[in-house]
């Protein structure tokens, strides 16, 4: 029987890498909670359709996140009843979404798309950051936790791991006690930053103390401010699926799990859906209840030339193998879909148009219906 994990011996007690393969690390790690995660999805996988779970474990060995979703929403769609077959035969197309969900007299196709929110060029700069926090976190540290504040690359040359690395180490050994943040309340904030800097990179950082032993020197790796949510990229996603399969039979759901650094919230989400230029009172802008309003752009907005009105809801998340507990989810209901599915048949917590308002109707939360607490 094929295994999305084989049964081996694993020994390896160390955390992942800010650069590291998601599937190799939980295939090797033998930390009780990444095998929890391991089993989980083993007992997922041993749910999905038997003719595609090769193809799936050979995705999920390249291309972990979109991989973990497509088995994610398979296993949430078992779980409300649902039986579900994958890459179905379409009428007006050769091409094929992921499923097909069939329950009493309910069927559903189903496509699930990942929206990371990165261009080429922000994946490799975040590629050489992750490097660069890497061999920050070889440095050892128990108990001065590392905040990195800055990484800045001055040149395109590659920067040495090395000599920051023993730069940072250096000064642990020797001045930690001077420039922990919680010992040295007289130090500006400038004098508490601890700065690297050669021709090729700028990196900025500070310590505090802790009163346990840490496992990985960094506390807190690099962040940043946004302005702005990652509407446009859960829009893209959906206009990606949403005509790309013709004239549909039967009601059709696109569920976009959003990988943003960006956080997801309930405005980002109708942005997307209902447009970014509606008239909302400002204390009203993360209420799920609202009055309904669209705006151009919106991908439900009945007066565009495109509303994408084959499509029947979405299900938008962020999913992680971490958080399926306290997942936050969006079901919506598209307004004006011409293909109708009664939202009441699944067990999910949705969304919907209610006269001039957007109404939430409580059902369940994802981490209900997967039995995860």
């Amino acid at each position: 029987m094929e295994k999305l994990f084989d049964d081996k011996e694993r020994t390896n007690i160390r955390y992942a890498k800010y650069q590291h393969d998601s599937y190799e690390f939980y295939d090797n790690s033998a930390i009780d909670k990444f095998i929890i995660v391991r089993e989980r999805l083993n007992n997922w996988f041993d749910r999905y359709p038997e003719p595609g779970k090769k193809q799936l474990k050979r995705d999920f060995q390249t291309q972990f996140e979109p991989a973990f979703f497509e088995l994610f929403i398979h296993e949430l769609f078992f779980q409300q009843g649902f039986t579900l077959t994958t890459h179905p035969i379409l009428p007006n197309s050769t091409k094929k979404p992921d499923f097909l969900a069939k329950k009493d007299n309910i069927e559903i196709y189903i496509e699930a798309r990942v929206a990371f929110d990165e261009t080429n060029e922000e994946k490799l700069l975040k590629n050489k950051q992750n490097a660069i926090l890497d061999a920050i976190d070889l440095i050892k540290s128990k108990r001065y936790g590392i905040s990195v504040r800055e990484i800045r690359f001055l040149s395109r040359k590659q920067a040495s791991l090395r000599k920051i690395r023993e730069y940072y180490q250096n000064i642990i050994d020797h001045h930690a006690e001077f420039y922990a943040k919680n010992q040295n309340h007289d130090l500006t904030r400038d004098e508490q930053y601890i700065i690297y800097q050669d021709d090729d990179i700028r990196v900025s950082i500070t310590l505090w103390k802790v009163n346990y032993d840490l496992d990985k020197p960094i506390i807190s790796p690099l962040g940043g401010g946004y302005i702005g949510g990652c509407e446009e990229a859960i829009r893209d996603a959906i206009k990606a699926k949403a005509y790309k399969y013709g004239t549909l039979d039967k009601p059709f759901i696109i569920c976009v799990n959003s990988l943003s650094v960006k956080q997801t919230y309930t405005e980002v989400v109708y942005n997307a859906l209902f447009g970014d230029r509606r008239n909302q009172p400002f204390e009203n802008r993360n209420n799920i209840n609202q009055p309904f309003q669209t705006s151009s752009g919106g991908i439900f907005n009945k007066t565009s030339s495109q509303s994408y009105s084959s499509v029947s809801g979405v299900l938008i998340t962020s999913a992680h193998t971490s958080n399926l507990h306290v997942a936050n989810h969006w079901l919506i209901k598209h307004p004006y879909s011409q293909n109708e599915l009664d939202f009441n048949k699944l067990a999910l917590s949705y969304i919907h148009i209610e006269g001039d308002k957007i109404q939430e109707v409580t059902q369940n939360s994802i981490g209900e219906i997967l039995g995860i607490k």
